[in-house]
């Protein structure tokens, strides 16, 4: 393990995993959030994190907590009808909750319909968030 990298929390529930840390490491945001992937496992603890390097597409704080929140209640495959029971909101209000509001947030989505996939699932959004040494990622997976 990492000595300059303290893994404080990291779960699953459904299909939202999260991970976060004390990174104490240098380097642009976008390296210290590659550099937490390798300890970031999703859907449960089958699939590693795929490093993602300049593709983390910055966006601002509030409106990554809105899609986070909407994808993780409606989900992305059906999203136009079908509400997703199984995934829990109350994990992405958590997780958000442990960093700053001058946080900087990068996500893996380009536009509403191109993205860089992180997982093995169809479907998947994640969130890197770097708050000083602060640290995390939270991806939320779907299947059509």
């Amino acid at each position: 393990m990492d000595p300059l990298l303290t893994i404080e929390d990291s779960g699953a529930r459904g299909r939202v995993s999260w991970i976060w840390a004390e990174d104490l490491s240098h380097g642009s945001d976008r390296v210290r959030l590659d550099g937490l992937t390798p300890h970031f496992s999703l859907t449960g603890g089958t699939v590693t994190c795929n490093r993602l390097g300049k593709s983390w597409v910055e966006i601002d704080l509030a409106s990554a907590r809105m899609r986070a929140a909407n994808v993780a209640k409606e989900g992305m495959a059906y999203s136009d009808w079908c509400f997703r029971p199984n995934v829990r909101f109350p994990a992405v209000t958590r997780f958000f909750q442990q960093f700053g509001d001058e946080a900087r947030v990068f996500t893996n989505w380009n536009s509403d319909r191109s993205w860089h996939s992180v997982s093995g699932s169809t479907f998947d959004m994640i969130f890197g968030v770097v708050d000083g040494s602060r640290i995390g990622m939270i991806c939320i997976e779907d299947e059509d």
